[in-house]
């Protein structure tokens, strides 16, 4: 556990790749269609194709948990954001399982 600081977005002692999915979700670089849509042809969610896939969406379409306190991830306590990041990284290995 280390402190993994980049451009002035602290992420307090976590675990390598807990700080590199909270690091993604706070620059906006985690690989979804509406982050890159230059990338994708539409913006849907490719499991339900009613909504754009947006992180919060994509959090409750595959493990139908919402994830309402995304903007905790900018805080400096630990527990919010390992409990938003593991939401994230299930929801993301579901979906790319699913591909």
């Amino acid at each position: 556990m280390y402190c993994y600081c980049i451009n002035n977005f602290r992420i307090p002692y976590l675990d390598p790749r807990t700080a590199r999915t909270a690091f993604k979700i706070r620059t906006s670089m985690v690989d979804i269609r509406v982050n890159f849509p230059n990338k994708y042809e539409n913006l849907l969610c490719t499991r339900c194709k009613n909504h754009d896939e947006t992180l919060s969406h994509i959090v409750k379409c595959y493990t139908g948990s919402d994830i309402e306190e995304i903007e905790n991830v900018y805080s400096d306590v630990n527990k919010d954001i390992q409990h938003i990041t593991k939401k994230v990284i299930i929801a993301l290995e579901a979906r790319d399982d699913s591909l």
